[in-house]
């Protein structure tokens, strides 16, 4: 169908999908009122009155016939044409924009990079320049973070540390708008990589070639280089806490992206150029995979961790398999403040956890009788004398706090107003443990405590009876929480909390806010599908 468009009207076929029918004839509207009315009186003559009469399918027949064959030659006389757009040389511009980022230093086939390839395509020697240049003035950039004119592709380096194709768009629209401009022409390897995700990427991109076609300004790109690199893996982020507690585990999330048939990878974590840890990563490949890699920091201080996959010989760019992060670790001994209602083993394990921790200093109060507490970890006799801090000032020395087992009511109005400015002012932090007085079955469901919890509270007390048993496993989001890590290894850790017996609930809760996260589930023995939210965080 080309080749006979082409041969026909000595244009391409795509040509016409921009092109315009019209008539180099046109005659004005009372003469064509007039030729019709005059149609009319002629039909009407010649078959309305007929000498010889004819059947009503025939008169139709001929009137059609006829008017056809007037129709057709009226359209003959009236010259029909379509009108191709062209470009009057020279009259408009058009602005290339060139990659000039590292990854354009890479070479394809036969050693030839990137840059050597757009170098040759907008060379003056280069069909496609000439032809470019033969009907546009060019406006030449070469762009990575941002864009700046140049005069030809020779002034290409490649030392550019990312690609920024919108903010490049967006300079050379400005730059140009006083310009009759007829395009923008692209020439990259499609590596947009800069802002914080991809979703932010793909936005701003979008956004500015939405006012770009506003403008009626059309992109084009020119694709340099393969869609992909076999072979490659690239260390696409690297994220970690940027302050840790000295001697405590920090895990840091790793985003690898691996092509070929690749099955693992090895990755180094070094602090401060010294190797610390390393880990072979299981990986898809052709697809990214999300791996967590736990070490702990040598000393307090700040440090610099670099994490990097180690390159396989047909690695095609090593250049990709670092990233490094900052942590500063802290030499701090948090105090943390723990109110339980009633003896139970809770209390015992939580001190006995901590007993010989360094780094955590653990103030406990049991309500062994109302009225009476038992104390343990004052700094004086004064402190918590009456079970729990009396003003904010005095709460608010504490880094975190922990309620146990304890109903609403053993708080005044103004301590639980008090424990919600101490998160939401102070910045501390509340862990909620659940038992036979906590939550729904304590009051706390108009209490400002709920507005704190992860967990909706309905006020009704949902509890499971002695004979229902639930197992307690890791979430999906929880897999590699420091809270469901009874072990470092993920398989080890896996087969662990499967050895872990049934446990009962006090109370069941059953829905967790926008935003919070389950660490621990727990599944009922008899119910497979019966999932309850066991450990749940919200920041």
């Amino acid at each position: 169908m080309e080749q006979v468009v082409s041969f026909l009207f000595n244009h391409r076929q795509a040509l016409f999908s921009k092109s315009q029918f019209s008539f180099s004839a046109r005659p004005s509207i009372l003469l064509v009122v007039a030729l019709i009315a005059g149609l009319g009186l002629l039909a009407y003559f010649l078959y309305a009155v007929p000498a010889v009469r004819l059947t009503l399918r025939w008169r139709i027949a001929l009137i059609a016939l006829r008017c056809l064959l007037v129709a057709v030659i009226l359209f003959c006389v009236m010259r029909p044409v379509i009108v191709v757009p062209s470009v009057i040389p020279h009259s408009s511009y058009v602005a290339v924009l060139m990659d000039d980022s590292a990854s354009m230093k890479l070479p394809d086939e036969a050693d030839r990079t990137r840059l050597d390839s757009v170098r040759q395509l907008m060379s003056a020697n280069s069909p496609f320049y000439s032809a470019l240049s033969d009907k546009f003035k060019l406006r030449a950039y070469k762009f990575s973070s941002a864009a700046e004119r140049i005069q030809n592709a020779s002034e290409l380096s490649g030392d550019g540390d990312e690609t920024n194709i919108a903010s490049a768009l967006d300079q050379a629209s400005r730059e140009s708008a006083g310009l009759p401009m007829s395009g923008v022409i692209v020439i990259s390897d499609g590596a947009n990589n800069a802002g914080a995700g991809d979703d932010e990427r793909s936005t701003s991109l979008a956004s500015t070639l939405a006012g770009l076609r506003s403008r009626g300004l059309p992109v084009f790109a020119v694709g340099v280089g393969p869609e992909s690199l076999e072979g490659d893996v690239e260390l696409v982020r690297a994220t970690a806490p940027r302050r840790a507690l000295s001697g405590s585990p920090v895990t840091s999330e790793l985003l690898i992206r691996a092509s070929g048939p690749r099955k693992s990878v090895a990755v180094d974590l070094t602090e401060d150029n010294h190797l610390i840890r390393s880990q072979e990563i299981p990986v898809q490949g052709n697809a990214t995979t999300v791996a967590r890699v736990t070490f702990t920091p040598s000393s307090p201080g700040l440090h610099r961790y670099t994490l990097t996959a180690k390159p396989a010989p047909d690695d095609p760019v090593p250049d990709n398999n670092s990233q490094e992060f900052v942590i500063n670790v802290v030499d701090w001994k948090p105090k943390i403040l723990y109110i339980e209602g009633e003896p139970r083993w809770e209390y015992a394990k939580l001190r006995e956890s901590v007993a010989e921790e360094k780094n955590v200093t653990l103030v406990s109060v049991l309500r062994s009788a109302d009225g009476k507490f038992y104390r343990q970890g004052i700094e004086n006799a004064d402190e918590l004398v009456n079970g729990f801090p009396r003003s904010e000032e005095e709460l608010f020395k504490y880094d975190a706090l922990i309620i146990g087992s304890v109903e609403a009511t053993f708080f005044t109005f103004d301590q639980l107003k008090a424990v919600e400015q101490f998160v939401s002012r102070r910045g501390g932090t509340l862990l909620a443990l659940g038992g036979t007085k906590a939550f729904n079955a304590g009051g706390y469901g108009n209490t400002p405590l709920a507005d704190l919890l992860p967990i909706y509270l309905n006020g009704a007390k949902e509890t499971s009876t002695d004979s229902q048993t639930f197992k307690a496993e890791p979430a999906d989001r929880g897999r590699d929480h420091p809270a469901a890590r009874l072990v470092d290894q993920s398989d080890a850790n896996a087969k662990a909390w499967e050895q872990m017996p049934a446990i009962t609930l006090p109370e069941v809760i059953t829905e967790t806010k926008p935003g919070a996260s389950v660490i621990l589930e727990a599944r009922s023995t008899k119910e497979k599908n019966q999932v309850r939210p066991l450990l749940v965080e919200e920041r």
